[in-house]
């Protein structure tokens, strides 16, 4: 497809050779990646080093998406960031990801989807959001990885009520 030809000229999103369906099954092949970044913390939080390298990446695969693609991921999250043999982050899981905002006034989304702990309250809320909405995520994840667990949001009000009193 033209978003994984796309892909390719960022290192820092995961590349699709193809997608098929065998019987009921949905099969995506991909480049094989080692871990993902969820893999860091299953012993609690990493350093702020290696969590500003991963940000630094992922930064940078988010940018490509957002500028060159006009495009939003909208369910950023550690478990969506892959890291390769060579240590290389790279952003993966476009299963939601919008398709190409043709104008700066449909840059804006209303669809309700994402991983509730990672979504930003303008998205929760059911409300216009744009790239600030993939911004918030990476941000939780920032919380995540240095914490080494998300933030206690299970729902929709949790979202909205971190976000206007978070913790200290």
């Amino acid at each position: 497809t033209s978003r994984d030809r796309n892909q390719e000229a960022s290192p820092f999103l995961i590349h699709s050779f193809g997608v098929f369906y065998r019987d009921i099954r949905l099969y995506i092949v991909m480049e094989a990646m080692c871990s993902s970044v969820v893999d860091l913390i299953k012993n609690g939080p990493i350093s702020e080093e290696l969590c500003r390298a991963i940000m630094f990446q992922t930064l940078h695969g988010l940018y490509f998406m957002h500028e060159r693609q006009n495009q939003l991921h909208r369910d950023i999250k550690p478990h969506n960031l892959l890291i390769s043999r060579n240590g290389v982050v790279k952003v993966s899981d476009f299963g939601i990801s919008s398709k190409k905002l043709e104008t700066i006034d449909s840059r804006q989304m209303s669809t309700f989807c994402g991983t509730i702990t990672y979504m930003s309250p303008s998205r929760a809320a059911g409300e216009q959001y744009g790239y600030e909405g993939d911004i918030w995520s990476l941000g939780i994840t920032v919380f995540t990885l240095l914490f080494g667990k998300p933030p206690e949001i299970t729902n929709v009000y949790h979202v909205i009520q971190y976000a206007q009193n978070p913790p200290r």
